[in-house]
Order: C-alpha cells, then sequence, then structure tokens
C-alpha cells in the first residue's frame, strides 16, 4: 500500500511539472497546496560587460601586437555635450540624443591603450591613432540577445563574433561607411571631430552570440588633428554590453 502511495505521489508531481510547472502537494498537515517551479534546459540569466582593464588592446595602427596588452584608463578632459566641463575626468555621462539627456553607463571607465593617446598630430610620424579592443565572455546556454552602448573619441566600428554591429564618427569614403576607413589619413573627412559625446545603442539579436566563448571587437579611432597634442586631443573608448540568456 505504502509503494503505491509513493509512486501516485511521483505521478501527481510528474504531471504538475509537465503542467507549466505547478502542482498541488501535500504538506505536513496533508492540507496544503503550493508551486513547484522546475527549468528544463536553461534558466533565464544576465550579466552587464563594462569597459575596462579586462579589455585586451591587440592591435595599433593596424599592425598586431605579439603580446596583447590590457587595456589602461585613458584621460578625458571634455566629456559633457554639448554643455562642456574642462575639469571633468573620467566621466561616463555620455548625451542620448534619443532621450535629449545623459546616459551613465554603471562601472564603465573610459580607456585606451595608454594614458595619454600617441600620435594625435597632423605631424606625428604616424597620423592618427587606430587600436583594436577585444573582450572575450561567455554566456551559459541559450542567448536571448544583447544591448551595447558605446561612444569612443573619436569613431568606431564593432563586431561581435564577426558580425558586424554598427560604426559611428568614421567614413571609408565608400559605400559601406563602417569598413575600410582605418587604411585612411584619419582626418576629418574619415574620422571626424564632433559628435563623438553621443552614446550609441545597438540592438543585437540571439543569433550573433553563441553559446560558451564569444568576442566583441572595437575597431576605434583617434583622428589627426593639425597641431595636437595628448591634452588637446585626446582619445578614449567607453561601453556597456548587457547580455540575456535563457529559455
Amino acid at each position: 500500500m505504502k509503494k503505491v502511495l509513493v509512486l501516485s505521489l511521483a505521478l501527481i508531481l510528474l504531471l504538475g511539472i509537465m503542467s507549466n510547472g505547478t502542482s498541488s502537494y501535500f504538506s505536513d498537515t496533508e492540507t496544503g497546496s503550493g508551486t513547484i517551479c522546475a527549468w528544463l534546459g536553461c534558466p533565464p540569466g544576465s550579466m552587464i560587460i563594462v569597459s575596462d582593464t579586462n579589455t585586451m588592446v591587440t592591435e595599433v595602427n593596424n599592425a598586431l601586437l605579439i603580446t596583447p596588452q590590457n587595456a589602461v584608463p585613458a584621460w578625458e578632459p571634455c566629456l559633457s555635450y554639448p554643455a562642456c566641463d574642462t575639469s571633468i575626468e573620467d566621466d561616463p555621462s555620455l548625451w542620448d540624443n534619443s532621450t535629449g539627456n545623459y546616459f551613465t553607463l554603471t562601472g564603465a571607465d573610459w580607456i585606451w591603450d595608454t594614458r595619454l593617446t600617441s600620435d594625435p598630430a597632423a605631424d606625428a610620424p604616424v597620423l592618427g591613432r587606430v587600436v583594436r579592443f577585444e573582450r572575450t565572455f561567455d554566456i551559459p546556454c541559450s542567448p536571448i540577445g544583447a544591448t551595447l552602448h558605446m561612444a569612443v573619441d573619436n569613431g568606431y566600428t564593432v563586431w561581435l563574433n564577426g558580425n558586424l554591429v554598427g560604426c559611428a564618427q568614421v567614413n571609408s569614403g565608400g559605400a559601406d561607411p563602417c569598413i575600410d576607413w582605418w587604411t585612411t589619413d584619419l582626418t576629418e573627412a574619415y574620422v571626424h571631430t564632433d559628435g563623438w559625446q553621443t552614446v550609441g545603442h545597438y540592438a543585437i539579436p540571439s543569433m550573433y552570440l553563441v553559446v560558451g566563448t564569444n568576442t566583441l571587437v572595437i575597431l576605434a579611432a583617434n583622428e589627426q588633428l593639425p597641431d595636437g597634442t595628448a591634452e588637446s586631443n585626446p582619445a578614449g573608448l567607453i561601453y556597456q554590453l548587457e547580455v540575456t540568456w535563457g529559455d
């Protein structure tokens, strides 16, 4: 008789889990009822990845680094837009055209390959600077999608797992402004001076993401500026990536 009761109870619980994950159950007083939740497969989850020293620098001015290096906090003297306060340093707030207000990237920091940028001037041996940043992260199961918020002083193209996500403040001069601008002289026609203080938003579909290791790649440019210095023509990248997964 006890075996019959045990088997019956197990069958009730199993049927409950198969029916939207709910079931009645016996409490200590044998009069209670409640809910049993069972995730079959991939429980929901999320993470936020921000620009910091965990981002790797893998290429500078179209030359691969033999040993990738960690990015470092960048010096940014003027970040608020359209107003500008030259006393501000490392402010994560950016102007958001979509809301007409400021957008703050929580926990993110401005980064570059050096604190003060190299090659800022038009008369330098190398004109302007292009830096390739990479950030890897793991998704445990069934990606749903992601949202990327970012800005670069002065422009960028960004990919996720080899898929083009978008670009801003750059122009190749060809049909696709996101491609091949890094082979130009990085002057105003190809890397724009104004507008970099505006945050860009990108909705990333699940098809761009994979279970396991994912790689975010950002090719960032600092334009060449006539008579520019590291202080008058600084460089920096800031981003926040929000990823979700689950059945």
